[in-house]
C-alpha cells in the first residue's frame, strides 16, 4: 500500500514540477496585488464545490475534494486561469519579454550560439511566472504545489489516521512523502536542488 501511496504521489507531483522561478530577474519589478482576485477564484471554487456535495458529507471528504477541485496536475484549472488572466500581472510577460532578459537568468550559461540557442528555447518553456500575493512574489507553480500537492498529503494523512497513527504521527508521514520526492526525481535527482520552498509551499 505504502509503495503505491508513493508511486501516485511521484507520478502527480513529476507532473506538476515542469515550471522554475527566478526571483533575482524579478527583485526590482513591480506587480500590482493579485491576492483579491485569486481570492475570489478561490471562493468561487470551494462554493463550487460544497454545492455539489451532500449535506451529510464529513469535513474529511469536503476538505479532500475541495483541494482536488483545483486540480492536480500540470496546468491545472487554477494555473489556466491565472496565465490567461490579463487583469493578473506575471513576470517574465513571456509575450512582450526580449531574449536579453532571459540572458540574465541564474539559469543562463553563456555557450557557443547553437546551444545557446536551444537553452533560449528552452528557458522559455521552463522559466515560470511570478505574481504578486499580498507583497509576497511568488511562483504560479507553488500555488498549485498548495493544491495539488497538499491534496496527496492530505489524503496520505487520512490514510494514516485511519490506520490508527496519532496526529502528529499522521502528519510526519505526509511530510516524509515530499522530502522523499524531493530527495528523488521531483527534486535533486532530476535537477540537483532540494527545494525547501516546494516542501513549504506543499
Amino acid at each position: 500500500m505504502k509503495k503505491r501511496i508513493l508511486l501516485i504521489y511521484f507520478i502527480s507531483i513529476f507532473i506538476l514540477n515542469a515550471g522554475e522561478v527566478d526571483h533575482f530577474l524579478a527583485w526590482k519589478v513591480y506587480l500590482k496585488d493579485a491576492s483579491i482576485l485569486v481570492n475570489q477564484y478561490f471562493n468561487r471554487e470551494i462554493t463550487k464545490t460544497l454545492n455539489q456535495l451532500p449535506d451529510n458529507c464529513s469535513c474529511e471528504t469536503a476538505s479532500s475534494e475541495i483541494l482536488k477541485s483545483f486540480g492536480v496536475v500540470l496546468n491545472s484549472p487554477l494555473e489556466k486561469w491565472i496565465k490567461s488572466n490579463n487583469k493578473i500581472e506575471k513576470f517574465p510577460n513571456k509575450k512582450s519579454e526580449n531574449n536579453n532578459l532571459f540572458k540574465k537568468s541564474i539559469y543562463w550559461k553563456d555557450s557557443n550560439p547553437t546551444i545557446e540557442k536551444s537553452q533560449m528555447i528552452s528557458l522559455k518553456i521552463m522559466l515560470d511566472e511570478i505574481i504578486n500575493i499580498n507583497g509576497i512574489y511568488i511562483g504560479v507553480d507553488k500555488i498549485t504545489h498548495f493544491t495539488g500537492s497538499g491534496y496527496l498529503y492530505y489524503k496520505r494523512y487520512l490514510s494514516a489516521i485511519k490506520k490508527g497513527d496519532s496526529h502528529k504521527v499522521s502528519m510526519e508521514k505526509a511530510i516524509d512523502l515530499g522530502i522523499i520526492g524531493e530527495k528523488n526525481i521531483l527534486g535533486r535527482y532530476a535537477s540537483g536542488v532540494f527545494s525547501f520552498a516546494d516542501l513549504e509551499a506543499n
